[in-house]
């Protein structure tokens, strides 16, 4: 009698410490403990400079990298779809989606990807992203967001 106890007690203890360690795996997902974090000590004074601080990184983590070091100076401005900003006006007024958009294809360019930007037309309303792929692995910005995919597989 004692073995059987001892026996479903056992297999008790295993059960909780599998859910347990089950809930703490996606908790640590959840919050993206591990995850790099990219956002520069500085807010970046050039391109280059997010070039150079996101280079040698795989696809989705350069399209990362890029993002946070643009959150450090991001500001949403409406602005004419006839005027392209260079880096120093969209770092100190800012840009529109389109503005972002055509930032994320320059880098995505420099770094020697293939890139592109997308209009989205919603009855009046139109927005723009850019596509980064790298022959495999795609990925969309939008501004301060990003989405990676995987296109095939090796």
């Amino acid at each position: 009698m004692v073995k059987k106890e001892g026996n479903r007690f056992g297999i008790f203890l295993i059960v909780c410490f599998l859910i347990i360690g089950f809930l703490i795996a996606n908790l640590i997902n959840t919050l993206g403990l591990f995850k790099k974090n990219y956002t520069p000590k500085e807010i970046p004074n050039s391109e280059q400079e997010i070039l150079n601080n996101c280079q040698d990184l795989i696809l989705e983590e350069e399209v990362k990298c890029w993002r946070d070091n643009v959150k450090t100076f991001y500001k949403f401005t409406p602005t004419e779809d006839s005027i392209t900003l260079s880096f120093k006006e969209l770092k100190e007024k800012g840009g529109d989606c389109r503005n972002w958009a055509f930032f994320y294809k320059e880098l995505g360019e420099k770094s020697g990807f293939n890139t592109d930007t997308i209009l989205i037309e919603l009855n009046k309303f139109n927005h723009r992203i850019a596509l980064i792929n790298n022959g495999k692995d795609y990925c969309m910005i939008d501004q301060t967001s990003y989405w990676c995919m995987v296109l095939k597989d090796d």
